[in-house]
């Protein structure tokens, strides 16, 4: 459907989805509108958000907290008598559940077993989980401001990949140590040097985000002994996620097309003439 083509409906579902976490949903609706849809008013309460634009130039923002699972969004015009266009639903799924307490890697390795890897890839690409994404990549999907991970299951074990997640500055990738750089303007940038030039210095920030600095306005440079890696991932995720994620990253192996020619391997056609002989 386009924008307005069911915005004179005013019975039955408009929309059914499913929501595979819990979720904070936003219903956002015509401020003209006399009250939302007859449907939404025991689930979605008021907020003090507003929304400006053209047409319509204010926007009402309701907000629910939600379980995971299907839910079913009804008809625009139901129990209101006038009603211009439809209204808006956004998504805020709360993948992160810390319990309050702060994991260690003994306290993980034991949950790997029953790791769910669907929850530890949401956990890294997601902007609402750990968002490992906002500076490491796999396979080409994520920001270059860290080591690549596409293949890091064929580099390291489950107990060094959850102590570099745990504690990031206990071990620093060459080339990837946080670096504070003040300006004369009078700002500080804390981050990851991506590319360096002799009249700019680009930097990545925490979250993402890039910055470049001229070098004319540089005060002062400065190398730290620590990660560009925040280091409360053992606090913002619970045990269980940390095992979901070391897991996901684990699979991450180098795609192979040749054997170890020390391995013992023996092809099937071999093993069918040796069978032969011992029944002979």
């Amino acid at each position: 459907q386009t924008g307005c083509d069911d915005a004179d409906s005013e019975a039955g579902i408009t929309v059914s989805l499913n929501l595979k976490y819990p979720s904070t949903v936003y219903l956002i609706d015509d401020a003209r509108a006399e009250s939302m849809p007859r449907w939404a008013q025991s689930q979605w309460k008021p907020t003090s958000l507003v929304i400006k634009g053209n047409d319509p130039k204010r926007l009402k923002v309701y907000r629910a907290e939600l379980p995971s699972g299907p839910l079913t969004l009804g008809a625009s015009r139901d129990g209101i008598q006038a009603r211009k266009g439809n209204y808006i639903i956004a998504v805020q799924p709360r993948i992160l559940a810390p319990d309050g307490k702060v994991a260690t890697v003994e306290s993980v390795l034991p949950l790997l077993e029953g790791a769910n890897l669907e929850r530890g890839q949401d956990l890294f690409f997601s902007l609402h989980g750990a968002n490992c994404a906002s500076c490491h990549q796999v396979k080409g999907r994520g920001n270059n401001h860290a080591p690549d991970l596409s293949e890091i299951g064929s580099r390291a074990s489950a107990k060094v990949l959850l102590e570099s997640i745990l504690k990031p500055s206990a071990s620093i990738v060459e080339g990837f140590a946080a670096q504070v750089i003040s300006t004369r303007s009078g700002e500080s940038y804390t981050g990851v040097v991506l590319e360096e030039t002799g009249k700019r210095i680009t930097m990545a920030m925490l979250g993402g985000k890039t910055s470049t600095i001229q070098r004319a306005d540089i005060l002062s440079r400065e190398s730290l002994p620590i990660s560009a890696m925040p280091p409360g991932f053992g606090a913002i995720m619970n045990r269980q996620q940390l095992a979901d994620l070391t897991a996901w990253l684990i699979g991450l192996k180098k795609s192979s097309t040749h054997r170890d020619p020390d391995s013992s391997f023996v092809p099937q056609s071999l093993l069918q003439k040796i069978n032969i002989q011992l029944l002979r």
